[in-house]
């Protein structure tokens, strides 16, 4: 049997937030963040990536202050990735970074 972590796992995996959550660590310069902590590796499922705290299946936090992100936040990839994680992101701590640009 699956625990209810696991579920909840597989499901977060499986959806477009997971998409999104990809695209903003290749469109930021995911490989050279100061902490990237299981993003993107092998079996770490997206709710153990440094950085990102869940509310159920949805993402609620991004907290990648001070982490060496680079890009433009109105590079329409972003744009769009950033739409996905929708009304169920509460917060976002992007400061101290090398970004520019609005979302």
């Amino acid at each position: 049997e699956v625990s209810s972590t696991k579920k909840r796992k597989l499901s977060v995996s499986r959806s477009p937030q997971m998409d999104a959550l990809k695209t903003i660590y290749a469109s930021l310069g995911g490989p050279e963040w100061t902490r990237q902590d299981n993003w993107l590796f092998n079996d770490h499922e997206c709710c153990e990536w440094q950085g990102i705290t869940f509310k159920g299946d949805n993402v609620k936090m991004l907290e990648l202050s001070q982490n060496n992100l680079r890009g433009r936040l109105d590079d329409p990839i972003l744009v769009d990735a950033f739409a996905k994680l929708g009304p169920t992101l509460e917060q976002l701590w992007i400061s101290e970074n090398a970004i520019t640009g609005n979302l």
